[in-house]
Protein backbone atom coordinates (compact mmCIF):
# COMPACT_ATOMS: atom_id res chain seq x y z
CA UNK A 1 0.00 0.00 0.00
CA UNK A 2 1.06 2.83 -1.06
CA UNK A 3 0.78 6.11 -3.44
CA UNK A 4 -1.71 8.88 -4.47
CA UNK A 5 -4.95 7.86 -5.30
CA UNK A 6 -7.81 9.57 -6.30
CA UNK A 7 -11.78 8.59 -5.09
CA UNK A 8 -13.98 7.02 -7.70
CA UNK A 9 -16.82 6.27 -5.55
CA UNK A 10 -17.20 6.31 -1.56
CA UNK A 11 -20.23 5.67 1.36
CA UNK A 12 -22.37 8.35 1.17
CA UNK A 13 -24.21 9.53 4.79
CA UNK A 14 -27.34 7.25 3.58
CA UNK A 15 -24.66 4.05 3.49
CA UNK A 16 -24.69 3.77 -0.30
CA UNK A 17 -21.46 4.16 -2.75
CA UNK A 18 -21.94 7.27 -4.39
CA UNK A 19 -19.74 9.04 -7.20
CA UNK A 20 -17.74 12.09 -6.53
CA UNK A 21 -19.54 15.59 -7.69
CA UNK A 22 -18.47 16.53 -11.06
CA UNK A 23 -16.59 19.61 -10.32
CA UNK A 24 -14.69 18.13 -7.56
CA UNK A 25 -11.67 15.80 -6.54
CA UNK A 26 -10.85 13.49 -3.70
CA UNK A 27 -7.91 12.31 -3.20
CA UNK A 28 -5.32 10.12 -0.86
CA UNK A 29 -1.67 9.86 -0.47
CA UNK A 30 -0.45 6.70 1.23
CA UNK A 31 3.30 7.50 2.28
CA UNK A 32 5.20 4.59 4.79
CA UNK A 33 1.84 5.22 7.53
CA UNK A 34 1.38 9.08 6.74
CA UNK A 35 -1.98 9.70 5.12
CA UNK A 36 -2.64 13.09 3.32
CA UNK A 37 -5.18 14.18 0.44
CA UNK A 38 -8.01 16.22 -0.33
CA UNK A 39 -11.72 16.27 0.42
CA UNK A 40 -12.95 17.69 -2.24
CA UNK A 41 -12.09 21.51 -0.23
CA UNK A 42 -10.23 21.13 2.65
CA UNK A 43 -6.70 19.44 3.28
CA UNK A 44 -6.86 16.57 5.20
CA UNK A 45 -3.91 14.82 7.23
CA UNK A 46 -3.60 11.74 9.42
CA UNK A 47 -1.38 8.01 9.86
CA UNK A 48 -2.20 4.93 8.97
CA UNK A 49 -1.03 1.37 9.97
CA UNK A 50 -1.66 -1.37 7.13
CA UNK A 51 -0.35 -5.15 6.92
CA UNK A 52 -2.05 -8.15 5.78
CA UNK A 53 -4.84 -6.76 4.28
CA UNK A 54 -5.70 -4.66 7.41
CA UNK A 55 -6.08 -1.18 7.81
CA UNK A 56 -6.17 0.96 10.53
CA UNK A 57 -6.73 4.98 9.81
CA UNK A 58 -6.32 7.67 13.06
CA UNK A 59 -8.32 10.32 13.23
CA UNK A 60 -7.80 13.01 10.67
CA UNK A 61 -6.43 16.56 10.92
CA UNK A 62 -8.56 18.75 8.59
CA UNK A 63 -8.65 22.37 7.71
CA UNK A 64 -11.66 24.53 8.07
CA UNK A 65 -12.32 26.11 4.72
CA UNK A 66 -16.10 26.35 4.16
CA UNK A 67 -16.87 25.68 0.42
CA UNK A 68 -20.32 26.05 -0.81
CA UNK A 69 -19.85 25.18 -4.36
CA UNK A 70 -20.82 23.05 -5.95
CA UNK A 71 -24.18 22.32 -3.85
CA UNK A 72 -23.32 19.47 -1.83
CA UNK A 73 -19.33 19.07 -1.39
CA UNK A 74 -19.24 19.61 2.26
CA UNK A 75 -21.78 16.74 2.85
CA UNK A 76 -19.30 15.00 0.28
CA UNK A 77 -16.57 15.33 1.87
CA UNK A 78 -18.12 14.69 5.80
CA UNK A 79 -19.38 11.15 4.14
CA UNK A 80 -15.94 10.78 2.80
CA UNK A 81 -13.85 11.56 5.77
CA UNK A 82 -16.05 9.41 7.62
CA UNK A 83 -15.81 6.40 5.53
CA UNK A 84 -12.35 7.06 5.61
CA UNK A 85 -11.62 6.76 9.12
CA UNK A 86 -14.22 3.63 9.58
CA UNK A 87 -11.32 1.35 7.06
CA UNK A 88 -10.72 -1.61 8.96
CA UNK A 89 -9.59 -3.52 5.37
CA UNK A 90 -7.97 -3.26 1.87
CA UNK A 91 -7.35 -4.76 -1.80
CA UNK A 92 -5.20 -3.51 -3.65
CA UNK A 93 -6.29 -4.99 -7.33
CA UNK A 94 -3.81 -3.70 -10.65
CA UNK A 95 -4.54 -0.20 -9.84
CA UNK A 96 -7.83 0.00 -7.58
CA UNK A 97 -7.42 0.17 -3.72
CA UNK A 98 -10.61 -0.48 -1.60
CA UNK A 99 -11.04 -0.03 1.48
CA UNK A 100 -13.99 -1.82 3.21
CA UNK A 101 -15.03 -2.00 6.61
CA UNK A 102 -15.46 -4.20 9.65
CA UNK A 103 -18.04 -6.39 7.56
CA UNK A 104 -16.22 -6.20 4.13
CA UNK A 105 -18.64 -3.81 2.67
CA UNK A 106 -16.97 -1.00 0.51
CA UNK A 107 -16.61 2.30 2.30
CA UNK A 108 -13.90 4.00 -0.52
CA UNK A 109 -12.72 2.97 -3.79
CA UNK A 110 -9.40 4.70 -5.34
CA UNK A 111 -8.02 4.46 -8.48
CA UNK A 112 -3.66 5.27 -9.06
CA UNK A 113 -3.38 8.48 -9.74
Amino acid sequence: LGGSYVVVSYRDAAGAQASPIAETQMTAEFNSGALSGSGGCNSYSGAYMAADGAITVSPLAVTMMMCVEPEGVAEQEAAYLAALQEAAFYTLDGGQLTLSDAEGAPLVVYVVQ
